[in-house]
């Protein structure tokens, strides 16, 4: 009986994983699928950490909701270490007809210290030629 149940919460477990699909080129380039929609997030600047992108990237896309998840005893005496990026965020197959696909760039200020996001201000949205039509 105890064999079935944890074979049972195994495949619970992997199919929770299955509706987001995650991945990342080393470049500052991140893919995601959520649900059947793709995303790709850019970021303009190379001198972030991976972790840092990545956390910023799923903030973006709706996987976080951009509130501090660890806060440093730096940030409780001294306040946030702000820093602005630029970041860009291409939604794909939005439209049925070319140009198909959305690409919004925003503004994002986070700390460099924690992993608080304070505001994602959306600098530009425009639609591209990206995917072909169907």
């Amino acid at each position: 009986m105890k064999r079935i149940v944890s074979i049972i919460m195994c495949l619970v477990l992997f199919a929770a994983a299955i509706p987001v699909v995650s991945a990342s080129d080393g470049n500052g380039v991140y893919s995601y699928e959520i649900d059947g929609v793709e995303y790709t997030v850019e970021f303009a600047d190379d001198d972030i950490s991976p972790d840092k992108m990545e956390m910023i990237a799923e903030t973006l896309v709706g996987l976080r909701d951009g509130s501090a998840q660890t806060y440093g005893l730096g940030c409780t005496l001294f306040g946030h270490d702000y820093v602005t990026k630029t970041v860009s965020v291409t939604q794909h197959k939005v439209s049925a007809s070319v140009p198909r696909c959305l690409k919004r760039t925003y503004d994002v200020t986070y700390c460099e210290d924690c992993d608080y996001t304070k505001s994602q201000v959306l600098v530009s949205s425009v639609y591209i030629n990206c995917c072909p039509a169907d």
